[in-house]
């Protein structure tokens, strides 16, 4: 099956400020996928938080079928040249079933359409591989530390090809 074929029913659309709860949900029901303790996820309630205010600012657009959410991002545009990955979120049943690239690939799309050339985000660790398949390169390391355990986050950068004239 195409990837066109796959994704026929999968139409994009920006977030509403009233939606901010629900894509809340969504990122948090995605982290804990993952199987992280129920106190790191207590721990970053808030910054898995899409505020009405952050959805008004920045770019958030949904995947979405007429039944289902499959994920979002949120797309922050940092300078000239330089756009940010904030959130890249999955609701869990649809992990794995190619929701991610088809996300990331709109996520590109939209900041080369804005004239950006570089794509920059901190991944968490366990999508760090992920990325690195669709090209990106850990640029660098930021250390984070949870309730006393230490972590590294991979800073992710994936320079966006345009078009040629």
């Amino acid at each position: 099956m195409t990837s066109a074929r796959k994704f026929s029913n999968v139409s994009f659309r920006s977030a509403a400020p009233s939606e901010a709860n629900l894509l809340s949900a969504l990122a948090i029901r995605s982290k804990a996928h993952w199987g992280y303790p129920k106190q790191w996820l207590d721990h970053w309630r808030a910054e898995l938080t899409i505020l009405p205010s952050y959805i008004r600012k920045n770019r958030l657009i949904i995947a979405y079928s007429e039944s289902d959410i499959y994920g979002f991002f949120g797309l922050e545009f940092l300078n000239v040249s330089t756009a940010r990955l904030q959130h890249l979120w999955i609701d869990p049943p649809f992990i794995g079933k190619g929701f991610g690239r088809l996300l990331f690939d709109r996520a590109c799309a939209m900041a080369t359409d804005s004239g950006r050339d570089t794509l920059e985000f901190v991944a968490d660790p366990n999508a760090e591989r992920f990325y690195i398949h669709m090209g990106a390169i850990r640029a660098a390391t930021e250390c984070s530390n949870i309730l006393g355990v230490a972590r590294i986050l991979p800073k992710m950068i994936y320079q966006l090809e345009h078009p040629r004239d």
